[in-house]
């Protein structure tokens, strides 16, 4: 898969019993010349979980001021086999559960917003009541994106933070579509 700018991205799915196996390290590379010039990237040796905080971090933080910290909720161990546990519930309340996400006014799927003019005219913007308790990370329904919604993402789709896994969205937010296998974010 290729996103907006032109980066390829792989996605490997996984049975039940491989996603609750035991870790393995990464495949030794066969050597190849020009990879070999690079020095190979922090995270295969610290893990990505510890390598993402530490490049979050700043001098004047304390662990509770930091926001990879307040994310994780835990101090990354230096372990490529570190890692938290992904959990799932149902969304209380989405009315968008089973419906693709689109921008267009069809009446099916529900904007998170809510725009409408006070008593003084000016025009305000305000996130529905119903999706103030959704989390951020989530499998389909109500989507939140920086942007826009993406064209012709299906309901079976995942959004997703960069403090989930340590990507580098430009700040935002981004989908994988499981039904079409596409990926798009937005910063």
């Amino acid at each position: 898969m290729e996103d907006i700018l032109g980066c390829s991205y792989a996605i490997i799915l996984l049975t039940q019993y491989e996603f609750e196996g035991p870790f393995c390290q990464p495949p030794e590379l066969l050597p190849n010349r020009y990879r070999d010039q690079q020095a190979p990237p922090a995270w295969l040796s610290s893990g990505s979980a510890f390598n993402y905080f530490q490049s979050n971090i700043r001098s004047k933080d304390t662990p509770e001021s930091n926001f990879v910290y307040r994310k994780f909720g835990t101090l990354p161990e230096h372990s490529l086999a570190f890692n938290l546990a992904i959990s799932c519930q149902p969304r209380a309340f989405d009315p968008n559960a089973g419906i693709s996400p689109t921008e267009d006014d069809n009446g099916e799927y529900q904007s998170i917003y809510s725009f409408y003019e006070d008593s003084e005219g000016e025009s305000k913007c305000e996130i529905q009541q119903w999706h103030s308790a959704h989390h951020a990370n989530h499998l389909g329904g109500s989507m939140a994106p920086v942007q826009f919604i993406p064209d012709d993402i299906s309901p079976y789709y995942i959004e997703f933070e960069e403090y989930f896994g340590g990507y580098n969205f430009g700040a935002g937010n981004a989908w994988l579509d499981f039904k079409n296998m596409k990926f798009d974010f937005s910063c």
